[in-house]
């Protein structure tokens, strides 16, 4: 997906590993936690992986937010599960080639 967005454009990916599906082991092993780290291999593994990422072509930042610090005002709005941990979301833009960080905007 970060390869068709435009250079300086933002992907947002919310609620991720969202409580309600604590002890559930069949969902839990698809949650990317601890999420800078899980999120730090994926995107080590395109560089890897794929050649427009090893080129510097796609370059990108991103970073980890939980959901409770993004919408504090609105827990009670649509349903408090959403926000607790370990939910987050991650965050990624689309930057020119010599601007790579691991994490961080």
């Amino acid at each position: 997906l970060v390869g068709k967005v435009r250079l300086g454009g933002q992907l947002w990916f919310g609620w991720n590993a969202p409580e309600i599906w604590r002890n559930n082991t069949e969902l839990e092993a698809r949650w990317m936690l601890p999420a800078k780290e899980a999120w730090g291999r994926c995107f080590a593994e395109a560089v890897h992986a794929d050649k427009r990422w090893a080129s510097g072509e796609i370059a990108i930042v991103w970073e980890t937010v939980e959901e409770q610090f993004l919408f504090p005002d609105d827990k009670e709005a649509i349903g408090i599960y959403l926000y607790l941990p370990p939910a987050y979301s991650l965050f990624v833009k689309r930057v020119a080639s010599g601007q790579w960080q691991s994490h961080g905007f």
